[in-house]
């Protein structure tokens, strides 16, 4: 046996026991065989996670790294970085020990079987309905672990636990609408409902409890920050990084200026986003569907361009956010479709505004720019490519700077080849862009413990213009990802140099179609395995 594939049947086994004790995870990759099952909720949980990793460090450890072939010698690198990085979470980070993380799980347990259309209703409903009952032992399981509650934590837990009912309630009425409200399934659903809402008022008491005794400080301080970025492959310094994002938020402020001369008169910045985001949809219906007008367009615009292949199969579907994401999810998300499911379906959450004036978020600029970022040819045309490849490790690694990079990259790449290039949208995409270079500065110092929660939103409603409201959504998500919100700029900064890099090495024979094709087919590695690949792939020495 080679040992290219020795390394291969250690990964596959490691994967195969990986989804028995994670069967939400299997769920979102398009494994059905535990969508009946809910994963345990306690510090035994834990014990057997931390057991997988190390028997798959074990394991990986009788390969002989100097026998694999190229790509698999990448692989058997993406692997350890997978152990290094899991090990990091659990016994330094410890993340499940301060966020109570029991409600958003279970959201995250029916979501995919709710509205991915993978079977018929009726099984996917009698699995939603197994999860739903099997939910009140997890979510007091769940309590076992919460040692070192932190305030800010326990408050996002109650914001999703408070809005999970409502998601309860429309699935249920899918249930009557679907099947038959006679139907012993639905029985069964409707009890499994009750006690689960029953659970969750007992839990939310419970965290209302916790969270008078919760400790105030989420940062991880300057040390474990740094050791997160060489873990996830950025050869970047904290230091770098802040100092790449203060550069970008000077030179986008002063590009936006200049931008601002062209739209109204007098050159106020305020005054030209004011004119921009009083041109929008009249109520949220209308924004829906100019979403999808978007999304068609983008489509159209890279295949006739050849900009990027289009993987078979793909399908993208807007879907207005459900309500226990919405404190998290204050503007738009997408979902990745499964990678083991036929049919490669990607979801585009687009979140309702609270007050009708709010449309103004999701004005006509806005949604062409996010609509690149998050389907063609950002996020979904990414991932679809993504769910298309068999190699597990590929699969599993998802680093944060390439996925959130290459979307923000192609705002900036559509624009290059003419899409929506008035004035209007540039100024939108600089908008987003000093978005992103202030959530470079925001992340990193509020992770370090050199900026507070309130100066965080501050800093987000000074810097980018954002609403009070929707600045406090951003932080909430800040405080418990460390590290991932400064993905954006960095990724889409590191893909550009790559681009110009391989630009001047090949000089006349550079084809952008095949670099594209060779990042969207490479799986989602970290930048620093990625430069590796599209070197050897267009053949640079």
């Amino acid at each position: 046996m080679s040992e290219d594939r020795r390394l291969y049947e250690v990964i596959e086994e490691y994967f195969m026991r990986y989804l028995e004790i994670n069967p939400i995870h299997a769920t979102i990759l398009g494994i059905h065989k535990f969508d009946s099952q809910m994963p345990r909720g306690d510090k035994e949980g834990i014990r057997e996670q931390r057991k997988l990793v190390l028997d798959f460090r074990t394991a990986l450890s009788d390969i002989d790294r100097d026998k694999l072939s190229f790509e698999s010698r990448i692989d058997y690198d993406l692997a350890h970085n997978l152990i290094d990085l899991a090990l990091f979470n659990l016994d330094e980070l410890q993340l499940w020990k301060k966020y109570p993380f029991g409600g958003e799980n279970i959201g995250d347990a029916i979501f995919p079987l709710f509205v991915r259309d993978f079977a018929p209703f009726t099984e996917r409903f009698s699995s939603i309905v197994a999860r739903l009952e099997k939910s009140p032992r997890y979510l007091r399981e769940t309590m076992d672990c919460l040692e070192e509650p932190v305030e800010i934590y326990v408050d996002n837990a109650l914001k999703s636990i408070t809005n999970l009912p409502l998601f309860l309630d429309v699935i249920y009425r899918a249930g009557i609408e679907q099947i038959s409200e006679d139907d012993p399934i639905i029985t069964r659903a409707k009890h499994a409902i009750e006690n689960l809402k029953s659970a969750l008022i007992e839990y939310e008491n419970w965290l209302e409890d916790v969270k008078a005794e919760s400790k105030k400080d989420f940062a991880i301080g300057y040390d474990k920050f740094k050791r997160l970025l060489e873990l996830r492959g950025i050869e970047y310094t904290p230091e770098e990084i802040l100092k790449i994002g203060e550069d970008y938020l000077n030179k986008f402020k002063a590009e936006l200026k200049e931008l601002a001369k062209k739209i109204v008169p007098d050159g106020d910045v305020n005054k030209a986003r004011e004119v921009i985001e009083s041109e929008h949809p009249k109520t949220f219906e209308e924004a829906i569907n100019e979403y999808k007008n978007a999304i068609e367009r983008a489509k159209q615009f890279v295949a006739e361009k050849k900009l990027a292949p289009l993987p078979e199969g793909e399908v993208i579907k807007v879907v207005e956010t459900p309500a226990y994401l919405r404190a998290v999810i204050p503007f738009a998300a997408y979902f990745p479709p499964a990678p083991f499911e036929e049919n490669k379906v990607g979801i585009y959450l687009v979140t309702p505004p609270v007050k009708t004036e709010h449309l103004r978020r999701h004005n006509y600029y806005s949604i062409s720019n996010t609509t690149v970022h998050e389907a063609y040819p950002g996020h979904h045309l990414q991932l679809s490519w993504s769910a298309t490849i068999r190699n597990i490790i590929r699969l599993m690694i998802n680093a944060t700077e390439f996925i959130e990079g290459w979307a923000h990259y192609c705002e900036d790449m559509m624009k290059e080849h003419g899409y929506d290039a008035t004035d209007k949208h540039r100024f939108i995409l600089l908008l987003d862009a000093i978005w992103r270079a202030a959530r470079i500065i925001v992340d990193i110092k509020l992770s370090t413990g050199k900026m507070s929660f309130d100066e965080a939103i501050e800093f987000l409603v000074k810097e980018t213009g954002m609403d009070r409201e929707a600045a406090e959504a951003e932080v909430r998500r800040y405080t418990y990802t460390p590290g991932y919100q400064l993905s954006y700029l960095l990724g889409k900064h590191m893909i550009s140099e790559l681009r110009r890099e391989v630009r001047e090495k090949l000089k006349d024979k550079y084809n952008e179609y095949k670099f594209h094709e060779i990042i969207l087919t490479s799986g989602g590695m970290p930048y620093k395995y990625l430069r590796k690949l599209v070197f050897a792939r267009m053949g640079i020495q």
